[in-house]
């Protein structure tokens, strides 16, 4: 059985946050927030490069132990980790020569809550420059893509699990 691929398809950037839709195939999953573009990484204000990474399930940290709790009994089978981008070891993506670590799909509004992450939502407000709905739309993608990602799970390192679910990302900004 062939992994599922995950898109994330920027149409929408401005020099404050960057604006896309997070597709399964072709099939519409979210709206997605990050923060803007830059050649030079600036730490929890960069977004990541376009390329082709992993989607895996870190267990560990703060971010994950908050989302466990609040999430613990309202996700059909609880929450067990946080979504995170990677393509090396330690949770780590790097391209262009950018190095980024934990890079979480989360909720949150606006870009002063991406921190370099992706942040969901079931709307798009791109005047407003946020995501709406973004506790909702959570709850809703996080089950689809930890299925995808128990179903193809690649590795067992202590703090998590990785996969072979692709999450390519691309600029038509």
């Amino acid at each position: 059985m062939l992994s599922p691929v995950y898109v994330l398809r920027r149409y929408y950037a401005t020099p404050d946050e960057s604006h896309s839709v997070l597709l399964r195939g072709e099939e519409w999953i979210s709206c997605i927030l990050e923060d803007e573009s830059r050649t030079v990484k600036l730490s929890k204000e960069t977004r990541v490069p376009a390329g082709e990474y992993f989607l895996g399930l870190r267990r560990d940290g703060g971010m994950s132990v908050r989302y466990d709790t609040r999430y613990r009994d309202i996700l059909p089978l609880g929450h067990i980790g946080m979504l995170c981008a990677y393509n090396h070891p330690n949770w780590i993506l790097g391209n262009a020569g950018m190095q980024f670590q934990y890079c979480y799909f989360h909720i949150g509004n606006t870009d002063d809550d991406t921190a370099g992450c992706f942040l969901v939502g079931n709307k798009a407000d791109v005047p407003g420059k946020r995501v709406l709905e973004s506790s909702a739309a959570y709850q809703r993608v996080y089950p689809i893509i930890i299925a995808d990602i128990m179903g193809n799970a690649s590795g067992y390192p202590e703090d998590g699990v990785l996969s072979s679910v692709k999450l390519i990302v691309e600029n038509h900004d």
